[in-house]
């Protein structure tokens, strides 16, 4: 299993159903159950499923979509000059808050994917599996 490095207020967004795009400047193919880390933690705080890819898109057609992603209008055109103004949306469904964060030992460099440890991944299994 791996786990997504996200900005911890885009996590609670996504945690509470606000936010179902995870805007991101490349693709992603596979579609899976993923971890949630905040940024700056060593803890699994919830899951996802990464069930479509949209894009590329332009700001402008993102903005439109506004509702799906959160992002503001300033942050999108700050992120377009960034990114050359090319974005895929990341579709997110089924999110679960973990009951007790899971905490692990963070992998050197990683900016983006944490390749999750077995055991990590089986306490996600477990506690995804009682909320259920």
């Amino acid at each position: 299993m791996r786990a997504l490095i996200i900005g911890s207020r885009w996590v609670e967004e996504i945690l509470a159903g606000r936010k179902v795009w995870e805007l991101r400047s490349c693709s992603v193919r596979f579609r899976e159950r993923i971890g949630l880390i905040r940024a700056g933690t060593n803890a699994i705080a919830g899951t996802a499923v990464v069930s479509d890819c949209l894009g590329p898109m332009t700001a402008r057609q993102l903005a439109r979509a506004q509702n799906k992603h959160r992002v503001d209008a300033r942050e999108l055109r700050v992120f377009a000059k960034k990114y050359n103004d090319r974005f895929y949306a990341w579709v997110l469904t089924d999110a679960r808050e973990l009951a007790r964060p899971i905490e692990f030992p963070f992998p050197r460099g990683a900016v983006r994917w944490v390749k999750l440890p077995p055991r990590v991944a089986k306490e996600i299994e477990m506690q995804t599996r009682l909320a259920a």
